[in-house]
Formats: structure tokens, C-alpha cells, sequence
């Protein structure tokens, strides 16, 4: 899933999309610098489309290859999910 927004591409990718353990990949693209970098902080709320069971947030982990990431998270539910990505990005003052 890709999505721009204020200028960043954000790719959501969920390997391997089974019900049961997955990672998650986030990669952020800004038309102005390229990526962003360890600095900034992403949270990924999932939602589960079919039923509320509420909203859980994580925070992703930067990786050296320019991605942030979430490891193996449990999807227990086969269905519709959706992710709610907030990016923080550090300013300098």
C-alpha cells in the first residue's frame, strides 16, 4: 500500500499477510531529502475492519537499510485490517 501525504510516499508492506505472526515494513520518501532518517518516530496503529476490538499502537524500530519496522506482530484474526501510520519528524530549532 502506498499513500502520499504533505509530500512522503509512505509504503506499508506486511510480509508474509498471513493470520498468525507478520512484519511489518514502513519505508517514508520526502520529494525534498529523500528519506527520512533514525530521527523521526513512527507509530502504527492497526485497526480490525470487521469487528471493534479497539486500536493497538506500536512503535516501529529504524533498520540500517532505511526502513522502519515492526517484527513479528500477531495478526489473530483472518480479515481486513487497517494501519493508521503517524509520522513524527525531529525539528531543528
Amino acid at each position: 500500500m502506498n499513500d502520499l501525504v504533505d509530500g512522503s510516499e509512505i509504503e506499508f508492506a506486511v510480509n508474509p499477510a498471513v493470520t498468525g505472526i507478520n512484519d511489518f515494513v514502513i519505508k517514508i520518501t520526502d520529494d525534498k531529502s529523500g528519506g527520512i532518517g533514525p530521527e523521526a518516530t513512527v507509530d502504527v496503529s492497526l485497526v480490525y475492519a470487521n469487528m471493534d476490538l479497539g486500536a493497538e499502537t506500536l512503535s516501529a524500530s529504524f533498520d540500517k537499510r532505511g526502513v522502519y519496522r515492526l517484527d513479528n506482530q500477531l495478526l489473530g484474526l483472518s480479515g481486513e485490517w487497517q494501519a493508521n501510520i503517524v509520522v513524527r519528524r525531529a525539528r531543528c530549532i
